[in-house]
């Protein structure tokens, strides 16, 4: 039997909104359609945020990217509305997942400068002399632990912690293991979410390369419709005896594996081992599927009306508010935590009924084939 886990706050961020409390009334900006440059980074959702707002030090900003800032921002959201400062910091447990890191051109253009040598980059002048002018805890930053490590260290959490990444589902599996690491005593409480991406010329090229030859894109140059997003958001996970409010409840979770030659996706069966897992024969009101086109679909719809029928609801966010690749599992339960509380955001309103829902369910898929799925219920 799947553990009891509820969900008693939210911290989130994303380019339309810097938290939870406002993100009913959260109105996505317009993106330019006309464009086809995938690279020009205005048409992709970006998030606005700065150390000098986080008041950090500059010390400790020296090895932090705009993912560490996002996740820090989004976990002390969470953090704070519980009053999770009340537990020792051995019991609170802390979860996410964090997509690829990439380096940003400042951080190496000195060290590239002083290893030139007759116009060219010289490798005996970068280990000469070149290497110095790198910051010795750059290697750092580019670990996505060490962003955990040190959202950790300014909540002063310690205890039972993992990161997941780099893809959709590990949002999920963050969520999973939160709820069993109190489940099984490790924590008390815990914290478990997960950060995008930062949107950069090196997380666009990957994200093209990773949708190339596939049913996903309608050229080699240019997925279609779906542009990147950036955000992060965070649970605050308890078990039955919280004295918080009940948001939502986490009520059942499931897992498969099974890559589509054919579509580059992942295969019916899959999706129904993983969702059958999570809902266990329970009826589901709104799906939060994973992709949001027809041609790339076609194995995830079949597959959810192959257990809950024809008349079954679902939809896909990517195509609203952009993909947020390793966060988009996670945005989804968001959203699902404010339907069930019976929160329309504006800019979902429309695209699901105006109803009372009681469950939710909400898939998340890797580009290899991994296949997750997670059930959230109406307290």
């Amino acid at each position: 039997m799947y553990p009891k886990a509820y969900i008693t706050s939210v911290g989130l961020i994303t380019a339309f909104t810097k938290d939870f409390e406002n993100f009913i009334n959260s109105k996505i900006p317009e993106r330019d359609k006309c464009s086809t440059d995938f690279f020009d980074l205005k048409n992709h959702s970006i998030c606005n945020i700065s150390k000098d707002s986080l008041d950090i030090s500059s010390k400790d900003s020296r090895i932090m990217g705009k993912h560490t800032l996002m996740l820090i921002k989004a976990s002390e959201e969470a953090y704070k509305k519980t009053g999770f400062d009340r537990y020792n910091p051995e019991e609170i447990g802390y979860f996410s997942a964090i997509g690829m890191i990439d380096y940003e051109n400042e951080d190496l253009l000195s060290a590239v400068i002083k290893s030139m040598k007759e116009g060219q980059f010289d490798l005996q002048e970068f280990f000469k002399k070149g290497y110095r002018e790198i910051y010795p805890l750059w290697p750092l930053s580019m670990l996505n632990n060490i962003s955990l490590c040190q959202s950790a260290i300014r909540l002063n959490i310690k205890g039972d912690n993992c990161v997941f990444t780099p893809h959709s589902d590990a949002s999920l599996h963050s969520i999973n293991e939160a709820i069993w690491s109190i489940s099984n005593n490790k924590s008390k409480v815990a914290l478990a979410g997960a950060v995008s991406e930062v949107i950069s010329p090196q997380s666009i090229a990957r994200y093209i390369l990773c949708n190339t030859n596939k049913s996903r894109v309608s050229s080699p140059e240019m997925p279609v419709d779906i542009y990147m997003a950036e955000g992060s958001v965070f649970f605050a996970i308890e078990g039955e005896t919280t004295e918080n409010k009940k948001l939502a409840s986490l009520s059942g979770f499931g897992a498969s594996f099974g890559f589509d030659d054919v579509s580059g996706g992942v295969t019916e069966q899959a999706v129904k081992s993983s969702m059958y897992q999570a809902c266990r024969g329970k009826k589901v009101d709104l799906v939060f599927t994973h992709y949001s086109r027809q041609q790339d679909s076609f194995n995830e719809i079949s597959a959810i009306k192959g257990i809950f029928g024809d008349d079954v609801e679902f939809v896909s966010t990517k195509s609203l508010i952009g993909d947020m690749l390793t966060c988009a599992g996670a945005f989804d339960c968001a959203l699902a935590v404010s339907l069930l509380n019976d929160k329309m955001p504006v800019f979902i309103n429309g695209h699901v009924k105006e109803k009372k829902y009681n469950t939710i369910l909400i898939n998340a898929f890797s580009v290899e084939g991994n296949v997750t799925s997670i059930l959230v219920e109406r307290v």
